[in-house]
């Protein structure tokens, strides 16, 4: 039975936490979407791939394609949400309208340039970007995904991958050192995917969504889940957890960087503060027997069972 069932979203719902930051003021390549109603709630983050979409677009005001395509799919999937939630739940919504949306979007940039023309190369793309979102409502949660930006669920167990990297690689720890090139990737020039995901919703936890510049730069998944509850643990409030997150990832990144994340089932920050306080003592108590990399594996072996199981 659905533990929320007669419920409005709202009354479940906490807040959405905004962490955002551009490396290079006024060019950053990420993105975001936040939303949400008596329905549901929408939250995303979008990576412009700039490696293969570094093309400059005098239209755009000489702003990449990465830079372009991460606001545009950003807000192809906002029209898209809100459209939905007049028709039906958002735990209904079709990954396959979501990407002939966005599609649609990047193909009338591609045509606003006059001089546009089709890119060629195996390392080219038109308007590239990743894709991670999680659209909620009183019974389920989906995750949206293209590309290695990353969906998760944190609870009172740990943190837990609920997206799948389009790299060859999926161990999540080995990708922090194997940085491989993306096999799936949203453009205007080429054919691609977006991936979904349903899980029930949790009755107490958080949703996130993030781009690689939050993890990618850590050294293990650990870090990652240790980063996010001991910042929380330290914050006052909501948007104090907020500065924190920002000032701890800013430490490591080498990128740009967007985390957004819907905290759901709790009453009070101190109430979610308790429910956490446990994990986080757990988890800090285990990094300081991390001495060497030979235990961060090993811990990571065991780790990644309730990482990659949910």
């Amino acid at each position: 039975m659905d533990r929320w069932n007669g419920k409005r979203f709202l009354d479940i719902f906490g807040v959405i936490l905004q962490v955002y930051r551009e490396k290079i003021e006024g060019k950053g390549e990420d993105a975001y979407v936040s939303l949400v109603n008596e329905t549901g709630a929408l939250i995303g983050c979008f990576d412009g791939c700039g490696g293969i979409g570094s093309r400059r677009y005098a239209v755009f005001d000489t702003h990449t394609g990465a830079y372009v395509a991460s606001r545009i799919a950003a807000q192809a999937s906002a029209d898209w949400f809100l459209r939905g939630c007049e028709e039906g739940r958002p735990s209904d919504l079709s990954e396959k309208e979501l990407a002939e949306e966005i599609l649609a979007a990047l193909k009338s940039c591609r045509g606003m340039e006059p001089s546009s023309s089709v890119l060629k190369g195996s390392l080219t793309r038109e308007f590239p970007t990743t894709l991670a979102m999680a659209a909620a409502d009183t019974q389920n949660v989906v995750f949206y995904w293209a590309g290695d930006s990353r969906g998760y669920i944190l609870d009172e167990r740990g943190l837990h991958q609920m997206t799948t990297d389009d790299v060859e690689q999926q161990d999540a720890m080995k990708n922090l050192s194997e940085d491989g090139p993306l096999k799936n990737v949203i453009s205007a020039s080429r054919s691609f995917q977006i991936h979904r995901r349903e899980r029930m919703l949790p009755g107490t936890g958080i949703v996130l969504t993030c781009t690689d510049g939050c993890f990618g730069y850590l050294s293990s998944p650990m870090a990652f889940e240790l980063l996010l509850i001991e910042t929380m643990q330290k914050a006052q409030n909501p948007r104090h957890w907020e500065l924190l997150l920002k000032e701890r990832i800013e430490k490591n990144a080498g990128d740009d960087y967007t985390l957004m994340a819907m905290v759901l089932g709790f009453d009070t920050f101190e109430q979610m503060k308790q429910y956490f306080r446990g994990r986080y003592r757990e988890m800090d108590s285990r990094f300081q027997e991390m001495t060497s990399q030979e235990k961060l594996l090993a811990w990571w072996e065991e780790y990644k069972k309730e990482y990659e199981n949910y």
